[in-house]
């Protein structure tokens, strides 16, 4: 997955902070698609990317990050959840417990917070952003 932002600030141990702009699912061709949408405004994001290339302050750059990363934690931000929803849920009905599907609630948000808590945890651990091209 390739992205394209501007090198906000130099790192130690050769790594980069960029900026860069969000982008949604749809691509914002609305003359395309013809829905009709309007382009989102929203603010920019951040990253902490590997900067082997030596980008300065202020240089566009072209980076990727692991696609492997990306669909390991969407499964855990969409499966986790939803999983213990319904392993809650049968345990519940396994005992006989009268609020059954309020207690299958507590299991999907369970699995958020368990969620949340891995995705901080693994986002101070490292880059996963290496940039590849100045522009």
């Amino acid at each position: 997955m390739q992205q394209e932002g501007i090198v906000i600030k130099t790192l130690p141990g050769n790594l980069a902070e960029i900026k860069v702009k969000r982008k949604s699912a749809c691509g914002h061709d609305c003359e395309k698609c013809g829905a009709g949408c309007a382009e989102m405004i929203s603010a920019p994001l951040t990253a902490i990317a590997k900067n082997p290339l030596g980008a300065k302050l202020g240089d566009f750059v072209t980076f990727e990050g692991s696609s492997k990363q990306v669909l390991g934690l969407a499964m855990l931000v969409y499966i986790i959840p939803l999983v213990l929803f319904f392993v809650f849920y049968g345990v519940a009905e396994m005992l006989g417990a009268p609020y059954s599907a309020v207690i299958a609630c507590l299991g999907f948000v369970i699995g958020i917070v368990v969620a949340k808590l891995y995705n901080d945890h693994k986002a101070d651990a490292q880059a996963t952003y290496t940039i590849i091209k100045i522009a």
